[in-house]
């Protein structure tokens, strides 16, 4: 579910169309099914459930990484604001 929105969020650096409430909200949900697979000593759920622990983080810190690196270029671009272009 996760790996093509990852895919393409990292192809088109965009992640205006992405919710990341969805995401934070995944990663609980799969920390607390983890915590029941460790109850019932389940093993492939365990993995299961690890993997996708690790597949939300990664995705929520590509999702701080685009947006920190918008708002920097935000920020770069209005450092030249004050900057008029002579066309002759």
């Amino acid at each position: 579910m996760l790996v093509p929105q990852i895919a393409k969020t990292i192809k088109l650096k965009d992640t205006k169309e992405v919710s990341i409430a969805l995401f934070i909200v995944y990663l609980a949900a799969n920390i607390i099914a983890l915590t029941y697979a460790f109850l019932i000593s389940q093993t492939p759920l365990k993995i299961k459930y690890s993997i996708g622990i690790l597949t939300s983080i990664f995705y929520i810190a590509v999702f701080i990484y685009q947006k920190t690196l918008s708002f920097t270029t935000c920020q770069n671009l209005k450092d030249f604001e004050h900057v008029k272009i002579v066309k002759s």
